[in-house]
């Protein structure tokens, strides 16, 4: 099924600090499903700081809140391949 949304949100943000926080709060508004694809990714870094005042910002905490919530949490993580890395195994085998 595809949907189209007739809201799509975006925020510029030149600090890690205010991206990490506006990503937590876009994370706890999902109700239906939350899809994540990059080439790194670490579950135990904290959303919002200091950790010491929001434990339960820690990003695994917060996608195993939404699943338990029902939210559908899909994860792609994938390795970077270089350019002509496929052919050069060939030429140097």
């Amino acid at each position: 099924m595809v949907r189209a949304y007739a809201q799509i949100l975006s925020r510029y943000s030149c600090d890690y600090p205010d991206f990490f926080w506006a990503m937590s709060e876009i994370l706890d508004q999902a109700k239906e499903v939350i899809m994540i694809t990059g080439w790194w990714l670490t579950p135990e870094f904290y959303l919002r700081r200091p950790p010491a005042h929001y434990p339960e910002w820690r990003f695994d905490k917060v996608l195993l809140r939404k699943a338990q919530q029902g939210v559908r949490v899909y994860i792609l993580v994938y390795k970077e391949v270089r350019a002509g890395s496929f052919h050069m195994q060939f030429v140097h085998s």
